[in-house]
């Protein structure tokens, strides 16, 4: 009975050890093994329990230092698995955000709380980046920075109403949570006076241990208590049911019935346990085995020939899985470190756009893009570690805040620029007024586009006459090619009627009867080609067919005239300088026959210089 006393004494102490832990924070998993070990090295050799105890509480004051910074780690993962269950607030606009705020709110604040928390972070991080954008676009169009009011619209008062709720009801919920604590702080004391009062009762021995097993399952289905009063609630309870098992002088079958019965609950909890080495989510399997660790330390001893297996069953799967938990926050601050360095890199590079000269609004432009781009990839990397989180941010936004202010000085001196870029497209306006009539389609089109880029790469102007100039070249650029939309939209049925016209007037030429007197009948062939030339396009298939047709028409007609070469060649040349004037663009056309005649005249100096080179070969 002594030594069975001092095994019970011995898992009492694990139990109360298991409790300490809970209470300080999250340990990690190296200072759990080492625990562990220390246990069963307490087994092996037999020492002294207060001893024991004494060396435990000593190695978790090395670690304890650790625990802090092991809880904020896994608040910090906890939350990141709280967001990736939930949508993507960054994608959403306000309003949406204020609608799912809505909607939240009819839910039970305990189940929403962590989401609001989250949606509201990112609904301050949106407005706060619309009102410096908004701040940073009335700088830009000549106001003052001190002279920018935020006005509130709609949306943000609606957002404002429902923040108001969810304090009212997170508070509400602390109160409730505090409340009900308090409630089962008292409980647990009540359970506590309960079993110092069974050793009083003197009731018969299956009686008195049913009585136990009740109050055992009321301590365990009890919820939380006030973290001060954690630690001295299971102290005693423990300090309890090691006095009860001390006091009750139990006869061997009661007493192998309540160890088998213990050994089945600790067997459940094993496979419990080892279910737990497939779940994916390593978080959640340590916060489980944290869970049944408390339940095991809640349950009385095993049969004594049993003990030793269950427990090491249970150790080696609480092993495993504290090794896994510590490999992944070892993996976690590796990422964190690599993050660390990631963001220095944007950080240099940040104050070296920061430091730059740029002396034109469009390179200050395209520098404001390339610092806009290091703050996207700002975001997508995660976190540096803790200690350097906040300094390493700090190093990023003054790098950014030191841009923004030069850039800021650097608009409020452009008024000069600001000038010269309206008259610059004051003269882009005329040139577009000057083309907007134009026919010559393909041209005028190209002018057109010239124009447009032309537009866009000149700078800003004063905001007074921003709107007004640029529909003043807008409607001349859409007057012109509304025209040639309209064009080219009846160009067919234009064609074919054209068509019809040069057949007619070609059977015109064909009939035509030459009178006797030279001079009308010179005017008759004049009036022909006249018509001709103002006759317009005919579909492409027909064009060398109508055209051959209306020269082999022409060539009878100045037979039957009977004109000498000279005669001929004046009317013709009249002829073409009469199509030249009379065409959209007198001077282009006159351009093209210049150019025409120079390359005929190389042409034929060409012919006499072989011609010649050729004479004297003979």
């Amino acid at each position: 009975m002594e030594e069975n006393k001092n095994l019970e004494n011995l898992e009492n102490n694990e139990n109360r050890e298991n409790k300490e832990k809970q209470v300080e924070s999250t340990e990690k998993k190296t200072a759990a093994d080492l625990i562990l070990e220390r246990l069963q090295n307490r087994k092996e050799n037999n020492s002294n329990n207060s001893e024991n105890l004494e060396k435990l509480r000593e190695l978790q004051e090395v670690v304890k230092n650790e625990a802090v910074e092991e809880e904020q780690e896994e608040t910090e993962e906890e939350e990141e698995q709280v967001k990736k269950q939930m949508p993507n607030y960054k994608e959403f606009t306000r309003e949406q955000m204020v609608a799912r705020f809505e909607e939240l709110l009819a839910q039970p604040i305990e189940d929403v709380k962590k989401e609001l928390d989250i949606l509201c972070d990112n609904y301050y991080t949106r407005r706060n980046a619309e009102i410096i954008e908004k701040r940073e676009e009335f700088v830009k169009n000549g106001g003052k920075k001190e002279e920018f009011v935020v006005e509130e619209d709609e949306t943000e008062k609606k957002f404002k109403e429902l923040y108001e709720k969810f304090k009212s009801a997170k508070q509400e919920y602390n109160q409730r949570k505090q409340a009900e604590e308090e409630r089962n702080a008292e409980i647990k004391q009540r359970i506590i006076d309960n079993i110092e009062g069974l050793i009083e009762k003197g009731e018969t021995l299956k009686k008195t241990f049913d009585e136990l097993h009740q109050l055992q399952d009321e301590w365990r289905n009890t919820g939380s208590v006030p973290q001060k009063l954690e630690k001295q609630l299971n102290d005693k309870y423990y300090f309890t049911l090691q006095k009860f098992y001390d006091w009750v002088k139990i006869n061997k079958e009661l007493r192998d019935m309540d160890l088998q019965r213990n050994l089945e609950l600790k067997t459940k909890i094993c496979e419990e346990a080892e279910a737990l080495l497939i779940e994916p989510k390593i978080t959640v399997a340590y916060k489980k085995l944290q869970k049944l660790q408390k339940r095991w330390s809640e349950i009385g001893p095993v049969p004594r020939e049993h003990k030793e297996a269950i427990w090491q069953r249970f150790r080696e799967t609480v092993s495993i899985i504290n090794k896994r938990h510590y490999d992944y926050f070892q993996n976690l601050k590796k990422q964190q470190q690599d993050n660390l360095k990631a963001k220095e890199l944007l950080c240099e590079e940040a104050e070296k756009i920061a430091d730059g000269e740029y002396k034109t609004s469009s390179e200050w432009r395209k520098k404001t893009e390339e610092m806009n781009e290091l703050m996207t990839l700002w975001r997508l990397i995660g976190f540096a570690p803790k200690k350097y989180n906040n300094q390493i941010f700090e190093r990023f936004i003054t790098a950014r805040k030191k841009f923004f202010e030069r850039k800021n000085e650097f608009f409020q001196n452009l008024g000069e620029e600001l000038e010269k870029n309206l008259e610059l497209k004051k003269e882009l306006i005329a040139k577009a007024e000057e083309i907007k009539e134009s026919t010559d389609w393909g041209k005028a089109t190209k002018i057109c586009i010239d124009l447009q880029n032309k537009w866009k790469d000149i700078g800003p102007v004063p905001n007074a006459v921003k709107d007004e100039i640029w529909e003043q070249f807008k409607n001349a650029c859409n007057y012109f090619f509304d025209r040639k939309r309209e064009y080219y939209a009846t160009r067919k049925e234009r064609e074919q009627e054209n068509l019809k016209k040069k057949e007619e007037l070609i059977e015109k030429i064909k009939n035509y009867k030459p009178s006797d007197d030279p001079e009308e009948n010179l005017k008759a062939l004049q009036q022909f080609k006249s018509e001709w030339t103002e006759i317009g396009f005919v579909p492409i298939k027909e064009k060398d067919r109508v055209n051959k047709e209306y020269r082999n028409a022409i060539s009878e007609l100045l037979k039957l005239l009977d004109l000498d070469d000279e005669k001929q060649r004046e009317i013709e040349l009249k002829h073409k300088i009469e199509n030249i004037l009379a065409s959209n663009d007198p001077k282009y056309r006159l351009k093209q026959e210049i150019e025409k005649t120079k390359n005929r005249i190389d042409k034929i100096h060409n012919e006499v210089v072989t011609l010649e080179n050729n004479m004297r070969f003979f």
